[in-house]
């Protein structure tokens, strides 16, 4: 009986040693850590480029023609992320007049493709960045005067997430061919930290520009100025030309990626058409419901957070508008910190405008998003 009840003992104790075991290892298992690992993957050259989709472009098998100077541009960064059915942009600046540019991809195990793309330069292949529209949680749009140009590059479904590098030059229509630039791609997988998951909602948004700042809490007028140019030359400044009043804000992250928000927003915009013609200030109210989804991802080396938007539907003062994008459109790109209670979202960016003397002046502007736990 001693025996038996000495084996009955040992067993038990090794069944609960055992489930002990097995508890910590699954507990150890961080599922942030495997999607950043799947970001490591070496994607192989031929594979990404036959997924890359740019309208305009022709595929042409061997490797570019060599450089031969008296052409130059610069690109706005050599490292970038890219995002699933979505892509990534190449932005081209240069002073010299050019007619197309050469991609050429390679892995980053120094593996370059067979074939590259010639890219002419024409719509729709590069469009022009002269706007910018601000993030989705505002309803008001920005004129830039940058004259740079955009190539638009969509992934195919196949792309997974992982790291590849291209060469891109640009040529002119004398036969000129720039040096080559490398910019090296990670394409970001969807999510990527779980302490984001869960409903946030809009508290106060700190907006400063040129060094002054201004809090604006939920349910709190905004407003900026606005000018008139009559037909008589005459220029008038309003005051509250366009204001908007964020209700309610609600912010949602789930764990397979996706997102949703729901902005509601009361503005009073200025008509400058209607103002022009009468030589006086007529302002418009709006009521607007803005509904987003769409995927997220979260950047843990920079801390960055970018929202895709592949769906929305916005109501304005009972006028539905709904649209569906096949390869998403960037929706919010902003730095993140955050604890278990409150999330900060930072877009920051300058502009260019001509000043009164008639010379362009770069303004910087920065806008930060509070948003509390739910």
């Amino acid at each position: 009986m001693k025996k038996y009840y000495s084996i009955l003992l040992t067993f038990l104790c090794f069944t609960i040693i055992t489930s002990c075991n097995d508890e910590e290892v699954i507990s150890d298992k961080n599922p942030d850590d495997e999607i950043n690992q799947t970001e490591e993957t070496v994607l192989k050259a031929d594979t990404v480029t036959k997924n890359l989709l740019i309208e305009g472009a022709e595929l042409k098998a061997g490797t570019p023609p060599a450089s031969n100077g008296n052409i130059s541009f610069s690109v706005k960064e050599t490292e970038q992320s890219a995002f699933l059915n979505k892509g990534f942009k190449i932005g081209i600046t240069t002073n010299d007049n050019f007619d197309g540019a050469y991609i050429l991809v390679k892995s980053t195990d120094n593996e370059k493709a067979d074939s590259y793309f010639d890219i002419p330069n024409t719509p729709p292949s590069y469009n022009k960045k002269n706007t910018k529209t601000k993030s989705r949680f505002s309803s008001k749009k920005i004129k830039t005067n940058f004259e740079d140009n955009e190539i638009e590059v969509n992934f195919t479904n196949n792309i997974q997430p992982g790291k590849f590098c291209y060469f891109v030059c640009i040529y002119n229509n004398q036969g000129y061919v720039s040096a080559p630039t490398e910019v090296c791609v990670e394409v970001e997988a969807w999510g990527g930290n779980t302490a984001l998951v869960g409903t946030w909602n809009f508290s106060k948004e700190i907006k400063t520009i040129e060094n002054k700042t201004k809090t604006i809490l939920l349910n709190q007028e905004d407003c900026d100025e606005g000018y008139i140019y009559c037909g008589n030359q005459k220029e008038l400044v309003v005051d509250n030309a366009y204001c908007h009043t964020i209700k309610s804000l609600p912010l949602t992250f789930n764990a397979d990626g996706t997102y949703e928000f729901e902005n509601k927003v009361n503005s009073k915009n200025l008509d400058y058409n209607a103002s022009m013609e009468a030589c006086s200030a007529i302002i418009k109210n709006e009521e607007t419901t803005y509904q987003s989804k769409g995927n997220w991802a979260y950047n843990e080396d920079e801390d960055k957070l970018t929202l895709v938007e592949f769906e929305y539907i916005e109501d304005i003062n009972g006028t539905i508008n709904k649209k569906t994008y096949v390869n998403g459109e960037l929706s919010i790109v902003g730095l993140t910190t955050f604890t278990n209670s409150e999330l900060i979202i930072t877009d920051e960016y300058t502009d260019e405008n001509y000043n009164e003397e008639g010379n362009i002046e770069v303004i910087t502007e920065k806008l930060e998003y509070f948003f509390t736990k739910q």
